[in-house]
């Protein structure tokens, strides 16, 4: 498998340079997503495989690093993927302990990216990349777990609390994509939510 490969050629190099491996690959890949309207489909697809390759080789190095690229805004349509691919990876399981900061980043950056969609109206690039974002968003809240329930159901009652009204119907909609997306037993997370939904009527 080619991507078995790669996962091993990074491997080897990481252990030669260490984290210069880091710092000479993942930017480059970065920078490949950034310029999606230069790119070709194929040429971002592979970005998008190399990076999950790198990051599920070397997840504990890379986590800050890419947590903090992918989610500081503007954020296109290919780094949307990017994020969408990881979410949906076993590696992206990894994230949950960073989700707080993960879902303030989300919850600025969403209604920017739908601004600038209204904004634009020459063509569907801005429209096609809130589309992205929304659906990496919908990837993200279907796939936390059971242990970090907790921790967000009070980072999203945290955002209602906010003055921001798009803050607050943001970090509504990421809420609601969670309950819709997630098959897990969420008790625990319904009184907190529906006692913040309830005050703010």
């Amino acid at each position: 498998d080619v991507r078995e490969k790669a996962a091993f050629t990074f491997q080897t190099l990481h252990k030669v340079v260490g984290s210069r491996s880091i710092e000479a690959i993942v930017p480059s890949l970065l920078n490949q997503l950034g310029n999606e309207f230069e790119n070709s489909n194929r040429s971002t697809e592979t970005a998008v495989l190399g990076l999950q390759q790198v990051y599920m080789t070397r997840k504990n190095d890379l986590l800050s690093y890419l947590v903090t690229k992918l989610v500081s805004g503007p954020i296109n349509s290919s780094l949307s993927r990017a994020l969408k691919a990881i979410a949906l990876s076993k590696a992206g399981l990894l994230w949950e302990p960073h989700l707080p900061n993960i879902i303030e980043a989300l919850v600025l950056e969403l209604p920017q990216a739908e601004k600038r969609a209204a904004n634009d109206t020459t063509s569907e690039k801005h429209s096609e990349a809130l589309n992205e974002l929304m659906s990496a968003c919908k990837a993200l809240m279907s796939n936390i777990k059971q242990d970090n329930l907790l921790s967000l159901s009070y980072k999203i009652s945290d955002l209602l609390d906010k003055d921001d009204t798009n803050c607050k119907k943001w970090a509504a909609w990421l809420s609601e994509m969670h309950f819709l997306g997630s098959d897990m037993d969420l008790q625990c997370e319904i009184p907190i939510l529906m006692k913040s939904f309830i005050e703010r009527l």
